[in-house]
C-alpha cells in the first residue's frame, strides 16, 4: 500500500541512478541556500565534489547496486586522477556520505553510510597546518582548537557565541 502512494506522489522506487541521486540531492541542498542554512559558495563546492563522485562511479549506474564499500578506494582514485590532497579527499567523503544519508532518509537505499579506507594524518602534516591556521599551538595530534570567530570574521559569517571552537578531529 505504502509502494503505491509512494509511486502516485512521483517517488522513484526502483532503478534510481547516481546521476538521479545526485540531482535531487543538489537540489534538496539549494533550498537550503534559499533558506539561508548554507551560502551559494558551500553548495557551489558541494556541486563540485558531487561531479568527482559521478566521475568515480558511473552517472547511470543504479544506486540499488552500491554497497557499503562502493567508495572504499575513492582516496586512491583522487589522489592518481588529481592528486588531491587528504584534506580535500576526507572533505569529498563527508559530503558521500550527507548525500547518501539523505538518500537512506527518503528511501531510495539501505545504506546510510559508505566505508573509506582510512586517511591518516601523520604528525607532520598537522604541525604543517600551523602555518595555514595561524600562530595557534598544536601539541596534541588528535585534536586541534581554534578560536574559530577570529578565523571567519574576514567571510561575512556570524555567530552569537565567541567562544565558539573549530575542533579539527584526527580520526584514525
Amino acid at each position: 500500500m505504502q509502494t503505491y502512494a509512494d509511486i502516485q506522489t512521483g517517488k522513484k522506487m526502483f532503478g534510481m541512478t547516481l546521476q538521479e541521486l545526485v540531482d535531487n540531492f543538489l537540489e534538496y541542498r539549494n533550498k537550503d541556500v534559499e533558506t539561508k542554512r548554507i551560502v551559494k559558495g558551500r553548495w557551489v563546492t558541494i556541486r563540485s565534489q558531487c561531479r568527482h563522485v559521478l566521475a568515480y562511479k558511473s552517472p547511470n549506474l543504479k544506486i540499488a547496486e552500491l554497497d557499503r564499500d562502493s567508495f572504499y578506494d575513492y582516496e586512491t582514485y583522487r589522489k592518481t586522477v588529481s592528486g588531491a590532497k587528504d584534506v580535500t579527499i576526507r572533505n569529498e567523503q563527508a559530503t558521500i556520505n550527507e548525500m547518501v544519508r539523505y538518500a537512506y532518509r527518503q528511501g531510495y537505499t539501505h545504506i546510510d553510510k559508505f566505508n573509506f579506507r582510512p586517511i591518516k594524518i601523520s604528525k607532520s602534516k598537522i604541525s604543517s597546518a600551523k602555518g595555514y591556521l595561524g600562530s595557534n599551538e598544536i601539541n596534541d595530534t588528535a585534536k586541534i582548537k581554534i578560536p574559530f570567530m577570529k578565523k571567519i570574521a574576514s567571510n561575512n559569517f556570524e555567530l552569537n557565541d565567541p567562544k565558539f571552537e573549530l575542533i579539527i578531529n584526527n580520526c584514525q
